[in-house]
């Protein structure tokens, strides 16, 4: 993220979003499209993209579940999925820049989206 790229002003406050749902490891996209990638773990892992609504996070569709390494996703070294992005939004288990004045936080329990409101 570039310092001051939300431009946070006087009085404007900061609002989040989250949804729970274990493993988010990724989010790409572009213009209004938001995908998110999540795994279970262990024995039999699957992984599934979703694209999901960039403000309430709620899954617009569900990818088949694809096989998955016992850790990460990408682990058994095989192409499973591949999406359309144009480049843009992306995150690793870190902050992704979001479609606007906010920004998304993948974690292995939640995917958060926290944007700056002016009055």
């Amino acid at each position: 993220m570039v310092p001051g790229g939300l431009a946070i002003g006087p009085g404007d406050r900061l609002t989040t979003t989250s949804r729970g749902a274990p493993a988010f490891t990724m989010v790409v996209g572009d213009g209004d499209r938001l995908y998110a990638l999540r795994h279970t773990t262990g024995e039999g892992a699957v992984a599934l993209v979703e694209r999901i609504d960039p403000r309430t996070l709620e899954p617009l569709a569900t990818s088949v579940e694809l096989a998955a390494g016992p850790v990460w996703p990408g682990a058994t070294g095989e192409e499973r999925a591949r999406t359309p992005t144009d480049g843009g939004v992306q995150s690793v288990l870190f902050p992704a820049p979001g479609l606007g004045r906010d920004f998304y936080v993948c974690t292995f329990l939640a995917l958060t989206r926290v944007e700056v409101v002016t009055p």
